[in-house]
């Protein structure tokens, strides 16, 4: 009798791990994201380390049984392991079922305030977390026909891509710098509300003694930005956005940043900006 429970509490154990792991396995595989190296849930590696068990277990049973093959699965400790892979089996198959991430056409609409006066509407790509077609993971301006540059404004992560969690602290946003995928540079986004002014860029001075600079930046990419409020109401919501501009980490004569504040700034200190989005499924 206690074979019995023991064999079935084993096989309780390992599937109750195994389903779960099994659909967080491959919602990262079907968002691109498996990678064992990362530390990230990866099928492959899973399924390596369970034919590795499984081998250990059996050589075990076979060598303490002294007994053969068939006998040892008579014993009953090849049902655990079956139950296992079943489990697994089934988790794989049904976040395959449930399909991958899918990508819609959008809109998103950037409001920076009073202190900056001005809104515009570009074109989106809205994409979803695996297998859950009716949530965002994130939403990205894109470049339009009426919209060539699109370079700065800010896009938005909601939920992790492969689980659909939400993002561990909090909706993040930041300034968008390159076309998805390809890290094409794109052209910046102007506010033609604000003042011409110097751009700020950075700085670096070789040790011998020869100074280079990078492209100067814009000024959206001047500010972080938090999110102080969010209206999500799966493919569509309005989230209330904090830009401060941040400091010059470096300092130094090395590294630095020239021109990231000017006497008489027009680029105010900080801004609230509101971005709604609409996503058509």
């Amino acid at each position: 009798m206690w074979r019995i429970v023991a064999t079935v509490s084993v096989g309780a154990a390992l599937a109750a791990w195994a389903f779960p792991r099994a659909i967080e396995d491959w919602q990262f595989q079907l968002a691109g994201l498996a990678d064992p190296f990362l530390g990230r849930p990866a099928p492959g590696l899973t399924i390596l380390v369970g034919v590795v068990a499984s081998a250990i277990v059996g050589s075990i049973v076979l060598v303490v049984g002294r007994t053969n093959r068939p006998a040892a699965l008579r014993s009953g400790w090849a049902w655990p392991l079956l139950a296992g892979w079943l489990a697994y089996g089934l988790g794989a198959a049904i976040t395959l079922a449930g399909g991958g991430q899918a990508a819609y056409p959008g809109t998103l609409r950037y409001d920076f305030g009073e202190q900056v006066q001005h809104e515009t509407t570009v074109p989106a790509v809205c994409r979803t977390p695996v297998g859950k077609p009716t949530v965002l993971a994130e939403v990205r301006p894109t470049v339009g026909n009426g919209t060539p540059a699109v370079g700065g404004l800010p896009m938005l992560w909601l939920r992790e891509a492969a689980t659909g969690a939400p993002e561990r602290f909090g909706p993040l946003t930041e300034p968008l710098i390159s076309g998805a995928g390809d890290g094409t540079a794109l052209a910046a986004f102007v506010v033609p509300t604000l003042p011409g002014r110097v751009l700020p860029f950075l700085e670096m001075t070789h040790g011998d003694g020869t100074v280079t600079s990078e492209v100067p930046i814009e000024f959206l990419r001047a500010y972080d930005y938090v999110v102080i409020d969010l209206d999500d109401r799966g493919l569509s919501g309005e989230a209330t956005v904090r830009a401060t501009r941040w400091e010059d980490p470096y300092g130094g004569d090395g590294l630095r940043w020239v021109n990231l504040t000017i006497p008489n700034d027009p680029w105010p200190e900080s801004f609230e900006l509101s971005i709604g989005w609409s996503c058509d499924r």
